[in-house]
């Protein structure tokens, strides 16, 4: 991947950037979400998954009334960057992590939901599947944000 990459918009209603340093991923954050109040989202995966059976409780959507999310994924220049795109018609879950043989919460996650059912989405196209044949979801890593506004 390269810079140009993150300028070019791929998706209809998408945009994307990558970002260099906080102020610009918070600035792009803004500007894309049109607000001055934003929170920022991240994962706890402190125990990690493995190859470890779990079990998924508690699948929350925290931010019901947002219709837009920044999502800032890391990734890996000879710098620190951050991809982040906005994605129109988005839904975020938050989902507790269990372990069915031990008691406790194994790491609370994020997961990003795309809500688009067009059949020509390149969220389709990426996983090789098509409406009602499969669900277009995404697990949030440690080490990416999620952005929405709460105005």
């Amino acid at each position: 991947m390269s810079l140009h990459h993150c300028d070019a918009s791929r998706v209809k209603g998408e945009r994307r950037t990558c970002a260099k340093i906080l102020e610009d991923m918070i600035e792009f954050s803004r500007d894309t979400l049109g607000c001055k109040h934003m929170v920022a989202l991240a994962s706890q995966n402190t125990k990690g998954l493995g190859n470890r059976v779990v079990t998924i409780r508690n699948v929350l959507k925290p931010y019901n009334k947002t219709e837009k999310i920044v999502a800032c994924h890391e990734v890996f220049f000879p710098f620190a960057a951050y991809y982040c795109h906005m994605l129109p018609l988005t839904q975020v879950y938050a989902v507790e992590v269990i372990s069915p043989k031990k008691s406790g919460t194994i790491n609370n996650l994020f997961a990003i939901c795309h809500m688009d059912r067009t059949p020509n989405h390149m969220a389709f196209k990426l996983l090789k599947t098509s409406p009602g044949k499969g669900e277009v979801c995404h697990w949030i890593g440690e080490m990416d944000l999620l952005w929405v506004s709460y105005d």
